[in-house]
């Protein structure tokens, strides 16, 4: 790790295209359950398919829900779909208790 001019600490190297550490070509085994969420309009849509894959192939117990004709962090917006997406949120943290 180094500081960037920002201040910031940066990885010594990059390990995927464009990407500083991507989840994507990371170790994900040994990570707790996680719910993913996207929408199906979603500009991350791929990758978040691709991070649940990987998920489950490294034994990671993972759920991805997604939700037709949303888009990138719709869970933040006044919309019917984002309140039920805070509910399947919640009801995925009920279930972990």
């Amino acid at each position: 790790m180094y500081r960037s001019r920002a201040g910031r600490l940066r990885p010594r190297r990059r390990l995927g295209p464009g990407s500083l550490l991507p989840p994507l070509f990371a170790d994900l085994r040994g990570l707790p359950p996680t719910l993913t969420q996207a929408g199906g309009r979603e500009i991350l849509r791929d990758d978040s398919t691709r991070l649940y894959e990987k998920l489950q192939a490294a034994g990671v117990p993972a759920v991805l829900q997604t939700w037709p004709d949303m888009w990138h962090v719709f869970q933040m917006f006044p919309l019917k779909a984002a309140g039920e997406a805070m509910d399947q949120m919640a009801r995925y943290l009920e279930l972990l208790r």
